[in-house]
């Protein structure tokens, strides 16, 4: 939810990779969030037309039951090994060299790591930003399938029907 991507980003959070003088992470502002959230999402949305398979998956639906979710993923995708990471169906292992995205300091954690819906965001964001953000975010809001007939849709999906499956 670009909301909750918005909250995450003006929240005060230390940098993880530094040293003993505690250094944060640079807060975003709500527009650029908002902008970079949609486009980095729409252009997601090409992704179908330039490989044989694709899947979108919705956070919503990963967090549900992410073990699950992840081991069909897998299947689907003909990777393995995957079975021996997960302790119960909301808890990883992750090694030290595995789990490498930017920008988030859970990047540098490793060991178990419990999967959790964060949405904090609802309860403390707001009410007034929460509506900015979601206003600038419309068109890739509706597009992602979050709006209209489409979003009754996306919010009944369980793991076993995964969101968006192309087969080439």
């Amino acid at each position: 939810d670009v909301r909750a991507c918005a909250y995450s980003w003006r929240r005060l959070k230390r940098e993880p990779a530094a040293s003993d003088q505690p250094r944060y992470l640079r807060q975003r502002s709500l527009t650029i969030v908002a902008l970079v959230w949609s486009i980095r999402n729409l252009i997601l949305l090409s992704i179908p037309r330039r490989f044989a398979r694709s899947m979108k998956l919705h956070y919503e639906t990963f967090v549900r039951k992410p073990s699950q979710t992840t081991k069909q993923l897998a299947t689907r995708l003909e990777l393995r090994g995957h079975e021996a990471l997960w302790y119960g169906d909301n808890e990883v292992q992750i090694s030290s060299s595995s789990h490498i995205f930017a920008g988030n300091p859970i990047r540098v954690q490793h060991g178990r790591i419990r999967i959790r819906n964060d949405d904090e965001w609802r309860t403390k964001m707001p009410l007034r930003q929460q509506r900015y953000v979601f206003a600038l975010s419309l068109l890739a809001l509706w597009m992602l399938g979050y709006l209209g007939i489409h979003s009754a849709q996306t919010k009944a999906i369980e793991p076993e029907r995964l969101v968006g499956e192309r087969a080439g």
